[in-house]
C-alpha cells in the first residue's frame, strides 16, 4: 500500500487540477473511499453549505468547537477520528458522474457571493474561512489517493 501524500491546496484551480489528474491517471488508495467516493462527500457538504435561508446563531457547542477549529486553520490538517454523519457518508457505489460534479460545485463555490449556511460543527464562519475549510477538508480526503502519474 502506498504512503499517504501531505497535501496543501492554496487554492480551488490546484484542487481541480488535482482531481482531474486523480481522474485521468489513476491511484491507488491508502484510505477507504475511492475518489468518486470524496468527491460525492465533498460535493454534498459543499451543496449544502451554499443554500439559501438563515443563519442560526452559533451555539455553546459551536464556541466549544473553536479550538479545534483553530488547530485545523493552523495546521491545515483535519484530525483523525472525526466520523462523517450518514447523510453525507457515501454510499458504496458512486457513479463516476461524482467528480463532475465536485467540480462543478467547486466552480460555484469561486463565484459564490452568498452567505454560506451555519457549518455543524464550527457554527457561522466567514466566507474566507469557509473556502480555506473546503481546501483542507478535500486535501484530507485525495491525501489518500496516491496518483499513478
Amino acid at each position: 500500500m502506498p504512503s499517504r501524500r501531505h497535501l496543501r491546496y492554496a487554492n480551488l484551480d490546484e484542487l481541480n487540477a488535482d482531481v482531474r489528474r486523480l481522474r485521468e491517471h489513476g491511484y491507488e488508495r491508502c484510505g477507504t473511499w475511492s475518489l468518486e467516493q470524496a468527491c460525492w462527500h465533498l460535493n454534498r457538504i459543499m451543496r449544502s453549505m451554499m443554500r439559501p435561508g438563515h443563519r442560526s446563531p452559533n451555539t455553546p457547542q459551536h464556541d466549544a468547537a473553536r479550538p479545534m477549529l483553530l488547530q485545523v486553520m493552523e495546521s491545515e490538517m483535519v484530525p483523525s477520528g472525526i466520523e462523517a454523519p450518514e447523510m453525507v457518508r457515501p454510499p458504496a457505489e458512486v457513479p463516476a458522474s461524482a467528480v463532475d460534479e465536485f467540480l462543478e460545485t467547486n466552480e460555484a463555490l469561486k463565484a459564490f457571493a452568498g452567505e454560506f449556511a451555519t457549518h455543524r460543527l464550527f457554527g457561522n464562519l466567514s466566507n474566507d474561512e469557509i473556502l480555506k475549510l473546503h481546501l483542507i477538508h478535500s486535501a484530507h480526503h485525495f491525501s489518500h489517493l496516491v496518483p499513478k502519474v
